[in-house]
């Protein structure tokens, strides 16, 4: 509980992760302020925390919105007086996720890049002023392997990840001195739609066509396995939230598994050599 009374703002908070990091903080005794553009399943969520006996709310907004963003901060502000964290997790991999970069288009590469880059940019800026006004704040912003190990044919995606590091980076050593944190934690596969989405994209693509159901099953079991669940990534961001770490800044935490450190490789060399497929339960 080493979050408990802190205010918190998650962007993307309406499903999969997001959704998972702002029920884990309220239940853990955070004052979540919950955002994302899908008011339906917010509103639920909100109301699902309350009756839990949760400090929840949920604030409809689009993170490529400037006046969005400023609206959210407020918002936080008046109802509790401050701001400790944000967790910059609002993202999108499009639809088809997977492209050929010599057909994709202009329009597919700026939805991908303004989500997700400009969106973590325009949600920092917008809490700066109240973390630097009360000198304390932490900044986590979720990015991916896809920003170390390259996904061909996702160049949008991965290029908007790479930057989100290198983003935070900076913002960790322009307000050291203002007491606020900034750090990128790194996911690998997780359980939900956007990551289901990703993969069936690029099954699809690779086999030039619509999956079957056994290639389905296959893929689903490799993704549960590998997969990390929403509300462990949630503990894993109360832990980094926390007082407990407050010397951690500038840095990129990794919750993929071991993925980005070669564990595909190796799986696929196992494959190649035993001609079969082998994890742990």
């Amino acid at each position: 509980m080493a979050i408990a009374g802190k205010v918190a703002i998650i962007t993307g908070a309406t499903s999969g992760v997001g959704r998972g990091v702002a029920v884990e903080f309220a239940r853990r005794g955070a004052k979540v302020i919950a955002t994302g553009r899908r008011r339906s399943e917010g509103d639920e969520l909100e109301k699902s925390a309350r009756a839990d006996g949760h400090d929840l709310t949920f604030v409809g907004a689009d993170v490529t919105s400037e006046a969005d963003c400023d609206r959210v901060a407020e918002a936080a502000v008046a109802a509790h007086g401050r701001i400790d964290v944000l967790v910059c997790n609002a993202g999108i991999v499009n639809d088809p996720a997977v492209v050929d970069t010599h057909t994709a288009s202009l329009e597919w590469w700026n939805q991908i890049v303004t989500t997700n880059l400009t969106g973590t940019f325009l949600s920092c800026r917008a809490v700066l002023p109240q973390m630097m006004s009360q000198y304390s704040g932490v900044i986590l912003a979720i990015s991916s392997i896809n920003a170390e190990v390259p996904v061909s044919r996702m160049a949008a995606y991965n290029c908007s990840k790479a930057a989100i590091t290198q983003f935070t980076r900076t913002l960790a050593i322009e307000y050291l001195m203002y007491g606020i944190r900034a750090n990128t934690v790194i996911l690998g596969a997780t359980h939900g739609s956007t990551n289901d989405a990703v993969n069936q994209s690029v099954m699809a693509h690779a086999e030039g066509g619509p999956l079957t159901i056994e290639e389905l099953e296959n893929n689903r079991q490799i993704n549960e396995a590998l997969g990390e669940k929403p509300e462990n990534v949630g503990a894993a961001l109360a832990l980094l939230a926390s007082d407990e770490l407050a010397g951690m800044t500038a840095t990129n935490v990794h919750l993929d598994r071991g993925l980005a450190a070669g564990f595909l490789t190796d799986m696929a060399i196992y494959k190649t050599v035993s001609d079969q497929w082998s994890f742990a339960t």
